[in-house]
């Protein structure tokens, strides 16, 4: 009976151990290092790097303060940046993957879907994973650790959707619409050439601490000024965007590029580095012609060469005229007598 008594004992506690690894085994698998996508210091990646397998890829580098790059060519926009560090933080397990969709997972994770991503930090890898297909019922997104051969259904909690399109390596689509957005503190000089007008041409410059004059081009004559226009006139630089590139397959492209711009604006910054913007007249669309009206041009939207003459864009007059002014509007206020 004694003996029997040990065995039925031994038994026992085997199954309790055995219990024990087991939960543990699968609590470790679900909550542990094969599931934890999140980076908890975001703010101490430095950068990022997103390939499809189609070949395409993005590097993203951050370069400053709420300043990225993308491949090393342009800013990126800040808002898609806010969406992808916010996946990094706030991603947890909404579900493991059902054993009946193990291998349709696994399968597109290796093929179609697949997207790697590689997060860095102080010139270290920290962590890589790969994106596959979203759910059913697009609430979740299928991800899986490098190293790991168990995917997940990952989400950020509260939030309704599916992450994959967060993680774009479409460079184009990173692309910041931002022309100009700069502190006045850091404009050294604006000058703003009008080929049709140049009576209207002007220089502004500022020497950092608020001190800033105003130049008549054509006589290169120092005006009196009224100087709260002036430092008002620097604030509009804080951020004017384009509103969408132009096509490449334009057929007038060429003749456009070849023609002089009406207008040529011109801002050094405090590394006396120039950002060069030159606009060129756009010709009427259809829809004025339907309103019985004739311009000679596009009243609402023209064309601009910038980024170091790499981008050929369409600007609205409505964002643009905050900057488009005459020299009258520096123009100090004659005094009473």
């Amino acid at each position: 009976m004694k003996v029997n008594k040990i065995l039925i004992i031994l038994v026992v506690v085997v199954a309790v151990i055995t219990a024990y690894f087991m939960i543990n085994t699968q609590t470790g698998t679900l909550k542990g290092e094969l599931s934890n996508f999140a980076v908890e210091d975001t703010a101490s990646i430095d950068k990022i790097f997103i390939a499809d397998k189609s070949g395409n890829s993005v590097t993203l580098e951050k370069k400053a303060p709420g300043i990225w790059m993308v491949n090393n060519k342009f800013q990126a926009r800040n808002d898609m940046l806010k969406n992808l560090l916010e996946v990094f933080k706030k991603v947890d397990v909404r579900a493991p993957v059902p054993q009946s969709m193990m291998e349709t997972v696994i399968a597109d994770l290796a093929t179609n879907y697949q997207k790697k991503v590689e997060i860095y930090s102080k010139g270290k890898r920290i962590k890589v994973f790969y994106v596959g297909s979203d759910s059913v019922d697009h609430h979740g997104t299928y991800m899986l650790i490098e190293n790991s051969t168990v995917p997940y259904e990952m989400h950020i909690p509260g939030f309704r959707g599916y992450l994959s399109i967060r993680f774009a390596t479409d460079e184009k689509l990173w692309k910041t619409p931002t022309i100009f957005s700069y502190s006045v503190q850091d404009i050294r000089k604006i000058r703003v050439s009008y080929a049709e007008y140049p009576d209207e041409s002007f220089e502004v410059t500022h020497d950092g601490n608020g001190k800033v004059s105003v130049i008549e081009l054509k006589g290169g004559k120092t005006l009196a000024f009224d100087s709260t226009a002036a430092l008002d006139y620097l604030i509009n630089f804080g951020k004017i965007s384009y509103e969408a590139e132009v096509k490449k397959d334009l057929p007038q492209k060429d003749s456009i590029l070849a023609s002089q711009p009406w207008v040529i604006i011109e801002v050094t910054d405090h590394n006396n580095e120039i950002n060069q913007v030159k606009c060129f007249h756009r010709a009427p669309q259809e829809k004025y012609s339907e309103l019985q009206q004739n311009p000679k041009y596009d009243p609402d939207r023209m064309y601009a060469l910038t980024n170091k003459g790499n981008d050929f864009v369409i600007v609205q007059f409505y964002v643009f005229n905050r900057i488009l002014v005459p020299i009258e509007y520096f123009m100090q206020a004659p005094q009473n007598q």
